[in-house]
């Protein structure tokens, strides 16, 4: 009696062996569908990642633009901030501006009471430290400079870049007058802007004041 029964658990305890080894044939649903994506899904993940790199190349190509743009302006300003420094030094060495005879000359009376009041002229004639005859003036956007030669002739030469139109360019002067104990004052003022397209709308506004260091005789 008791061998039958060890015999009933020995081969109760084989089917639970054999049960348990074998593969299972009938998974689950929810796994059935774990290895794949619906269409419904990869439709809208495509349209999400169209979506985000539309936003990130529209960012990527406005700051190309406005880079573009401010090294633009930043070339036409570091050109004509060197010629502003250039003229500024010559005028501060140099005297007679605006000189009888010159075409910017503008008689306002004299006196050493109170300096005369300023005038504007869209040229400046002086003698620098050399005791050449300079003028400077504007034409079609082009700041030029000539110096009188050996033959009494002015001849003008571009001082600004290709890359920079300049808008204006004013002389307000002030104490040229001979006898009014005033030394000259020029103050410069111009407009400039890039000749890249797509900054070429923008003015840029600079002004400076040089004074001589000598009376006009």
């Amino acid at each position: 009696m008791n061998s039958k029964r060890q015999n009933q658990r020995a081969l109760r305890a084989s089917r639970s062996v054999l049960h348990a080894s074998r593969p299972m044939l009938h998974a689950p649903c929810s796994m059935l569908h774990r290895d794949g994506f619906t269409l419904v899904e990869v439709v809208v993940a495509i349209a999400l990642f169209a979506v985000v790199v539309s936003i990130a190349a529209g960012g990527f190509v406005s700051a190309l633009r406005s880079q573009r743009q401010i090294a633009a302006l930043i070339a036409a300003d570091n050109n004509v901030s060197l010629v502003l420094e250039q003229m500024a030094r010559e005028i501060r060495t140099g005297y007679d501006v605006c000189r009888p005879g010159s075409n910017c000359y503008q008689s306002t009376g004299s006196t050493c009471s109170a300096p005369q009041p300023s005038f504007v002229s869209g040229e400046l004639d002086f003698v620098n430290a050399d005791s050449a005859s300079v003028v400077y003036r504007l034409v079609s956007g082009v700041i030029e400079r000539a110096e009188k030669d050996s033959s009494g002739i002015f001849v003008f030469s571009p001082l600004t870049g290709n890359n920079v139109s300049i808008k204006y360019l004013n002389f307000a002067i002030l104490g040229n007058l001979s006898g009014d104990c005033w030394s000259p004052r020029v103050t410069i003022s111009l407009g400039l802007s890039s000749k890249d397209s797509s900054v070429a709308g923008d003015v840029v506004n600079i002004q400076t004041t040089v004074s001589a260091r000598q009376l006009d005789s």
